[in-house]
């Protein structure tokens, strides 16, 4: 099946992110393309895909999907990991941080797609 032959459907995060939560946590690697610009100038929404994967560990510098303690899920890099807590925060945000517990970690980015190749 060539590109052309690909079909795309948006559906809303809440709908979508949970279902490719449990598809990483069955080990299957997923691949997204991505909304928003807070990993701006390494993401691009709307134009980067991201291929996600699930490790048992994550660490300073991976950028992850993750699921916040408001129910809602970010695509953000890891600033710090202390124990079980990780702080997370988008490269392009200039402040403001998430929490949340690396269990709440659904699976890390393994490669950025970019249109252009």
């Amino acid at each position: 099946m060539s590109g052309e032959d690909v079909r795309r459907r948006e559906l809303p995060n809440e709908i979508l992110l949970p279902e490719v939560a449990a598809l990483l946590a069955a080990g299957s690697d997923v691949t997204l393309l991505t909304k928003g610009n807070s990993m701006l100038p390494f993401i691009r929404g709307g134009r980067d895909s991201v291929r996600l994967r699930k490790f048992p560990a994550v660490a300073p510098g991976d950028i992850v999907l993750a699921r916040l303690p408001a129910g809602n899920f970010v695509l953000h890099r890891v600033l710090r990991a202390d124990g079980g807590a990780l702080t997370l925060m988008g490269d392009g945000n200039v402040r403001g941080t998430e929490s949340c517990r690396a269990e709440d970690v659904a699976g890390t980015v393994v490669a950025v797609v970019r249109p252009d190749g």
